[in-house]
C-alpha cells in the first residue's frame, strides 16, 4: 500500500550502487533481499565488499516513509544525510545547495592561488589560467545538479566576476 509520499534508498557498497523506490515496508525486504543477493555475487566472483564502508542514503523526506534496517553481510550500513558521489554532493532533498557551496570555495581558492603566484600575467595569459584550472571546478558535471535558482546562479556568476576584475 502506497504512502504517497516518495522516497528512494541507496545502498552504497565501495563502487556498487543499489537503489530502490520505497513506499511500503515489503518494498524495504524487497531491497533487503537484493542486497542479499549483491553480497552472495561478491562472494562468488571473490569481490568481498568493505562492509566497514557501506552507507545507506536516504533521498527525500517524510515522516510516513518506512524506515528499514539494512545489512550486507550481517553489518548494518551507517545512515548518512549527505553523500558525494562522483565530485557531486548529493543532499537528501536532491538540492545543490552544498555542492554548490563547496564547488565556488574550491574555485575562489584556486582562483586566489593562480593571482597570488603570478601576479605578473598578461589579460590573455590569466585567461588562459582561468579557464584551464577554474572554470572546470565551476562546471563539472553541471547537468547532474544543474543550477536553476537564482541563488545558485549568482554564487557561480560572483566567481566569474571576480575573474573579470582582473582578467
Amino acid at each position: 500500500m502506497s504512502t504517497g509520499v516518495e522516497s528512494y534508498m541507496s545502498m552504497l557498497a565501495d563502487d556498487a550502487k543499489l537503489m530502490r523506490r520505497v513506499l511500503t515496508d515489503e518494498e524495504c525486504r524487497i531491497l533487503q533481499e537484493d542486497l542479499n543477493k549483491l553480497q552472495r555475487w561478491s562472494e562468488k566472483w571473490l569481490l568481498e565488499f568493505n562492509t566497514n564502508k557501506c552507507k545507506v542514503k536516504e533521498i527525500g523526506v517524510g515522516d510516513r516513509r518506512p524506515k528499514g534496517q539494512y545489512t550486507i553481510k550481517g553489518n548494518y550500513g551507517s545512515v548518512t544525510n549527505q553523500e558525494r558521489d562522483l565530485e557531486v554532493d548529493v543532499a537528501p532533498n536532491l538540492t545543490p545547495e552544498a555542492h554548490i557551496n563547496m564547488i565556488t570555495t574550491a574555485a575562489y581558492s584556486t582562483l586566489a592561488k593562480v593571482r597570488t603566484s603570478l601576479r605578473k600575467l598578461s589579460k590573455e595569459a590569466f585567461t588562459a589560467l582561468y579557464t584551464a584550472y577554474v572554470r572546470p571546478v565551476l562546471e563539472y558535471a553541471a547537468t547532474s545538479w544543474s543550477p536553476h535558482l537564482k541563488k545558485h546562479i549568482g554564487k557561480l556568476e560572483k566567481v566569474k566576476k571576480k575573474k573579470l576584475r582582473r582578467g
